[in-house]
């Protein structure tokens, strides 16, 4: 948790605040020059050593803050509620009601996709006499293994797809076409205004090429009799799961270059939550036959799903 999330970075916030005390009782300027005379002339090993050390201290700092808000951590199920507690010094806990649960998200980040380690949300909806609309994290920290076997064991009224299909190429040339104004009004700045750093743009355009072929590379998608499960992202990547009965619309749009490759985005939102999710550039059959799915909505055989 503590090597994967901002928490690592926690070190900078924490000396600041103790600087600035020290400094309202003793003058540090003088502490301040010191230091950047022997950063000057240290060597490059005494630089790195110190780095180290830094790093060290953060990650130990992101552990202590990390023990501290999840520890304790308990997951368990209630008769028709699933309850949460987390918290080692200051004490949470949240019970959310089965029949409340709109879809299953599964978060990974881009460092955390190495470890194969996942973080799971409920999204959940409610009446004001009971929850409020939201996504509740349930697993923060855990391997992908764990978290579908804890998913499939407590969570069965979702099903999980075995295949998900990938984007066929024709969307890869579309996302790389795209236009990016970000990319366009960046370069447009560094070179009228700092020509000199102009070399700087390459790892900018590499950046947004190279997210644009991992969106095409993770995009996945899949129709499971009345789910549906959708793996979209680039450096950061989301698995969302819902099944028809909780799906409020289906909605298909086209942009003029999407029209040329025949392909389109969909975007699914589920009932009595402002949740929204998003594929980009699936084929327009696809598409059109996720529509038909949803509108081929039958209350006897798809309210009867458990939960």
């Amino acid at each position: 948790a503590s090597l994967t999330s901002l928490s690592v970075f926690a070190i900078f916030p924490v000396a600041s605040t103790i600087i600035s005390s020290i400094d309202d009782f003793i003058n540090l300027d003088g502490t301040f020059d010191t230091i950047g005379d022997w950063v000057v002339h240290a060597s490059i090993i005494a630089i790195g050593l110190l780095v180290l050390s830094v790093l060290m201290l953060s990650v130990v700092i992101g552990m202590v803050i990390n023990f501290l808000k999840y520890g304790n951590f308990r997951l368990e199920r209630r008769g028709d509620r699933i309850r949460v507690e987390k918290g080692l010094l200051n004490r949470s806990a949240k019970e959310i009601p089965y029949e409340k649960i709109q879809a299953v998200r599964i978060k990974e980040t881009f460092i955390r996709r190495w470890f194969n380690i996942v973080g799971v949300e409920l999204v959940a909806a409610g009446t004001m006499d009971e929850l409020k609309n939201e996504s509740s994290t349930i697993l923060p920290f855990v391997k992908r293994e764990r978290a579908m076997n804890v998913l499939n064991e407590h969570f069965d009224q979702f099903v999980w797809s075995d295949t998900l299909y990938r984007l066929p190429k024709r969307s890869l040339w579309v996302k790389l076409l795209r236009i990016s104004w970000v990319g366009l009004i960046v370069s447009g700045v560094v070179l009228y205004f700092f020509r000199d750093y102009a070399w700087w743009l390459i790892l900018l355009w590499a950046i947004i090429i190279g997210g644009r072929l991992l969106s095409y590379m993770t995009t996945r998608y899949a129709r499971n009799g009345r789910f549906i499960e959708l793996r979209t992202g680039a450096f950061n990547v989301t698995s969302f799961l819902t099944d028809k009965p909780r799906i409020e619309q289906i909605q298909v749009t086209q942009t003029p270059l999407q029209r040329r490759f025949n392909v389109c985005n969909v975007l699914f939102s589920t009932r009595g939550v402002l949740s929204h999710e998003l594929i980009e550039d699936i084929p327009k059959q696809e598409a059109d036959a996720m529509l038909n799915w949803f509108s081929r909505y039958t209350v006897e055989e798809d309210m009867k799903t458990p939960g």
